[in-house]
């Protein structure tokens, strides 16, 4: 169920995003700044997460997605996580299982693989 109030981030919502923005790509040290004192609501059933920083930062262009991870369910099934930044903003984590049902458990950090999709940086990283 979504959150109505803002809240600090759970250990292993931390983890995991910390673990998506681990890797070098053009201002992942910013986000990873705004990231320490975020504040989050869920924002649906599957755990997205929407962010209110405090941070001032230089704006970006719209809305980006430099950075997705993807891990398994427990049924095996994949979850896939996007990073949405707006104008510069950590803005919203959109979590999602690939055939749609009900996630059950989020990835554990160590099997989460993350891909950096900024043009010109986009890579994969395993575990």
């Amino acid at each position: 169920m979504p959150d109505q109030e803002w809240r600090k981030l759970s250990k292993h919502e931390r983890e995991i995003l910390e673990r998506m923005l681990q890797e070098p790509f053009p201002r992942a040290d910013e986000l990873r700044r705004q990231l320490a004192s975020a504040r989050v609501k869920t924002l649906d059933d599957d755990g997205s997460l929407g962010f209110d920083t405090a941070t001032d930062v230089t704006p970006g262009t719209g809305y980006e997605s430099p950075v997705t991870a993807v891990g398994q369910d427990q049924d095996g099934v994949h979850i896939e996580m996007g990073l949405l930044v707006q104008d510069g903003k950590l803005s919203e984590l959109d979590v999602w299982k690939g055939d749609g049902s009900a996630i059950h458990k989020w990835p554990s950090v160590s099997d989460v693989q993350v891909l950096i999709t900024v043009p010109g940086y986009s890579r994969r990283f395993e575990k």
